[in-house]
């Protein structure tokens, strides 16, 4: 075909927006096919490039159909760009007419320069004519040399290959239709087998990604698997090598926290066994030293915390044990501490503090052969008075006693006497005024020298009453025991007569006092007692008869009831702009509550006093053992004091940052009120820095600082694990402060 023709024409289909993106490469690759092509035809020839063929002013449609039907062969260049171009579709259609005209069907060689997504997949390119022309035609895959060096030897020998074929194909001879319809048969069935050649290649290769791949992912899986079993494996090994530090750790400390503390942080620890069995050791251990301790402080109250807090330790049955002998031995001291007193209310605190204890029936019989011995002095006393009204009040007061029949007699004897010298008529006691009979009806002349004489006698059984320079006598029975409010002072039977929690008042404007009963307790802290300073060692105290102690600190109105009198030193403590009334008195000494107490002993005739550091303690915890009287921790509801500090899980609240009046708060179960805060209490003990020594029966201690005084109680300013029960505190005798006051107390005779 070549050979028959005077021109040899080439189309070079193309898009021009390629070529200017691909900065002329496409312009290049042109010009080296048309060198290839001249140099293996031997003989020139033209490659039409519409950016060089068509001249200015001409119709591109005409130029290209012209150029079209002049042209032999066809390169088109395949690109997303040229495929969906307008001009390249019309350029190839109008070449595939000419093909047809020539009698051909091999003059089209595509060039796939960049990928078309519809040439991978045979039902798209099957849908497109320009696309089915190009996907069954054998093309050139550019896509890989595209980026190389147009003078490189590899796009040297393709586009030698590519010309090759190209030479070779005008080369051959016009044939008839019936050889072009045989020669496109096997074309087509060359290109089938190429196709299938090509897509087993594909599939192949695609074959051989995939399996790479697999093999790659598989590497992978299994480097993954080594890696995270060896990580694991080194975690493990850190894990065991940190819960043996750990466990080591514990052991060193040598505490059930501490051993706790491991099993709760590593419960799957490969030494969870080992640690629950040294945990039950050091329980042991721990449990036989509580035992050891509480046996060294040699109290109830120490047992009872040691039972409390391991009921079911293996010490418990020996504690038990322990607690009853020491509760014998409690009973034994308050026992012998009630004989040595030798008074009924002393046996009466026994039994009312012992009620359960092996000494109650001797002390009963006790108690009978002191109530025989205080009836004889009555009667005695009685009998040297010498009058029916002393015999009637012995009557009145011992009704059961064994010496009734002896007094019946007696009185008998004295009314016979008595009618036998009845008083001339008209020289009655009555009709001459003298004062024979009193108030009551029971006044009887005692001395010699007749009711004028100033002697003063106290007698058992009785009260003497002197007024106006007389003396009379009133039988127990004329007396009537006071409330609160009867402001006079009690008998020595009122005294006698009573009970614990008991209340009475002897003036006006004195304190009201509470009975509370005689019994022992445990003084100080334990060991283990949060806020515990090191002046709290446990002592154990007796006290052996029952006393009465204010049921309220000593108030404004009273102090200054005592100023208004001519007592308290004359002077009157400043309230702090906080108001007076019903608060606390404050900014008073020690001496000043000596002087207070002293003009109040004086108003009744009564031995008041301040409490002992142990008295005070001992009302304090009203027969409780914890921090405070209600339990182990405090709320600013219960008490006075910095409530913006807390102890022992309590709450928070508001700081009053001054007193309230002393009836604020509920009492504690014997009726006293703020033993807890709002202001220290001045007692009557000398300061030592130690509960040892104390004396244990009571009595507040002459030795040690006696110009500092043990304060109790705990103030408003103070924060609350200051106001425990066994706190203490001490200050010179002369200070005064805001936080400063005292509760008066008072022995109960005879």
């Amino acid at each position: 075909m070549a050979s028959e023709l005077s021109e040899i024409v080439g189309f070079f289909s193309y898009s021009r927006r390629d070529d200017e993106h691909s900065m002329g490469a496409l312009s290049r690759l042109r010009a080296r096919i048309q060198s290839e092509l001249r140099l293996q035809m031997g003989r020139d020839f033209r490659l039409w490039q519409d950016t060089a063929a068509i001249p200015d002013g001409s119709l591109w449609e005409d130029e290209i159909r012209k150029a079209i039907a002049e042209s032999v062969f066809f390169v088109p260049i395949v690109t997303p760009s040229a495929v969906s171009s307008g001009q390249c579709s019309f350029e190839f259609e109008a070449f595939v007419k000419r093909e047809a005209e020539l009698g051909r069907n091999d003059l089209i060689f595509p060039i796939l320069y960049i990928t078309v997504e519809e040439l991978e997949d045979e039902k798209q390119w099957r849908q497109s004519e320009l696309l089915r022309t190009i996907g069954t035609r054998q093309y050139l895959d550019w896509r890989k040399y595209r980026h190389h060096d147009a003078s490189s030897p590899e796009v040297a020998q393709q586009i030698e290959q590519y010309c090759r074929h190209i030479y070779r194909a005008l080369r051959r001879p016009v044939v008839t239709a019936e050889e072009r319809r045989r020669e496109e048969g096997e074309a087509d069935a060359r290109r089938r087998a190429e196709e299938q050649r090509r897509r087993k290649e594909v599939a192949d290769a695609q074959k051989r990604v995939k399996d790479e791949e697999r093999r790659k992912k598989a590497e992978a899986e299994a480097r993954a698997r080594a890696e995270e079993e060896r990580r694991q494996s080194d975690a493990e090994a850190k894990q065991r090598s940190q819960q043996e530090k750990a466990f080591a750790t514990a052991k060193r400390a040598g505490t059930v926290d501490a051993v706790n503390k491991f099993i709760f942080d590593y419960p799957q620890s490969h030494r969870r066994d080992d640690a629950l069995t040294l945990r039950a050791q050091l329980i042991v251990q721990v449990q036989d030293k509580a035992f050891a301790l509480a046996k060294r402080a040699d109290t109830v109250a120490a047992i009872d915390n040691f039972l409390a807090d391991y009921p079911d330790g293996q010490s418990a049955d020996a504690a038990h044990a322990l607690r009853a002998k020491l509760i014998a031995r409690d009973q034994e001291t308050a026992f012998a501490a009630a004989k040595r007193a030798d008074t009924v209310s002393a046996i009466d605190g026994f039994l009312a503090g012992y009620p359960q204890s092996h000494r109650v029936a001797d002390a009963a019989a006790l108690r009978a052969r002191l109530m025989a011995r205080e009836h004889e002095k009555a009667f005695a006393a009685a009998k040297r008075v010498d009058t029916l009204g002393a015999i009637d009040g012995f009557l009145a007061d011992h009704p059961q006693s064994h010496l009734a029949a002896a007094a019946q007699a007696l009185r008998d004897k004295l009314a016979a006497r008595a009618a036998a010298h009845s008083a001339p008529a008209g020289h009655s006691a009555e009709a001459s005024g003298t004062p024979r009979d009193g108030p009551h009806g029971r006044f009887r002349d005692l001395a010699p020298g007749g009711w004028r004489s100033p002697l003063a006698v106290a007698l058992l059984g009785g009260v003497l009453v002197v007024v106006a320079g007389g003396v009379w006598f009133m039988s127990q029975r004329d007396q009537v025991r006071p409330s609160s409010a009867d402001g006079v002072p009690l008998t020595l039977a009122q005294e006698q007569a009573l009970k614990p929690k008991d209340r009475f008042k002897e003036c006006a404007t004195c304190p009201t006092m509470v009975v509370v009963p005689a019994g022992s307790f445990t003084m100080g802290s334990p060991d283990n007692e949060p806020g515990r300073n090191s002046d709290e060692q446990q002592v154990r105290v007796a006290i052996p008869r029952s006393f009465a102690i204010g049921e309220f600190a000593v108030t404004f109105d009273q102090w200054d009831a005592c100023k208004a009198d001519g007592g308290c030193n004359e002077s009157a403590p400043a309230d702090a702009g906080w108001g007076r009334g019903q608060r606390p008195a404050i900014n008073v000494s020690w001496k000043d509550a000596e002087a207070y107490i002293a003009w109040l002993s004086r108003q009744t005739g009564k031995a008041y006093r301040l409490a002992s550091e142990a008295e005070r303690e001992f009302v304090t915890r009203a027969g409780s053992v914890t921090p405070f009287w209600w339990g182990s921790s405090i709320a600013p509801t219960q008490a006075n004091y910095n409530a913006t500090y807390v102890y022992q899980g309590g709450a928070k609240g508001t700081y009053r940052a001054q007193t309230v009046p002393v009836d604020s708060f509920a009492p504690n179960p014997w009726g006293l009120y703020q033993v807890h805060g709002n202001v220290w209490e001045w007692t009557d003990d000398c300061w030592n820095d130690s509960n040892s020594g104390n004396p244990g029966d009571g009595t507040a201690r002459r030795n040690g600082d006696c110009d500092r005084r043990v304060v109790r109680g705990g103030a408003w300013f103070n924060s609350p694990g200051i106001l425990r029960a066994a706190s203490r505190g001490n200050y010179p005798v002369e200070n005064r402060s805001e936080g400063f006051g005292f509760r008066v107390a008072r022995t109960l005779g005879p």
